[in-house]
């Protein structure tokens, strides 16, 4: 049986605890993240709001991971949606690193 998800856009940011290829989702990396800021995105039911502080696995596509040197300790901002109950995957063209100071 399959949950129907309606449509979700979350703007999170925070830490970046672990990168590895995703075991489920070919060119794709599995973005472990401890979320710090959670902000709905306007017309878009946010899913994500009860995840303030804890850890989210953000499905990337590996060439963003590449581009962008995503690796543990950075800080990313990113848009992302809730795709079903164990899925959640980056908008392309919403994602960014920060330094550290930058938060």
């Amino acid at each position: 049986m399959s949950v129907q998800i309606i449509e979700n856009w979350s703007n999170v940011m925070g830490v970046v605890v672990s990168c590895n290829p995703s075991s489920d989702v070919g060119g794709f990396m599995a973005i472990e993240v401890v979320l710090e800021k959670i902000d709905p995105v306007e017309g878009y039911a946010n899913l994500l709001e009860h995840k303030q502080g804890k850890t989210l696995v953000i499905l990337v596509p590996e060439e963003l991971v590449k581009q962008l040197d995503i690796t543990p300790g950075i800080v990313i901002v990113c848009r992302v949606r809730r795709a079903d109950l164990d899925r959640v995957f980056v908008h392309r063209n919403y994602i960014s690193v920060l330094a550290r100071d930058e938060k």
